[in-house]
């Protein structure tokens, strides 16, 4: 799914599985 994610202290649109964000690889934009 398409997710704002933080990296590298920017925020970037990306495709991240939502096991991915709970596990902490991907930083989910408040």
């Amino acid at each position: 799914q398409r997710v704002r994610a933080k990296v590298g202290g920017g925020v970037k649109h990306l495709l991240a599985c939502t096991r991915c964000i709970r596990s902490g690889k991907v930083m989910k934009a408040a």
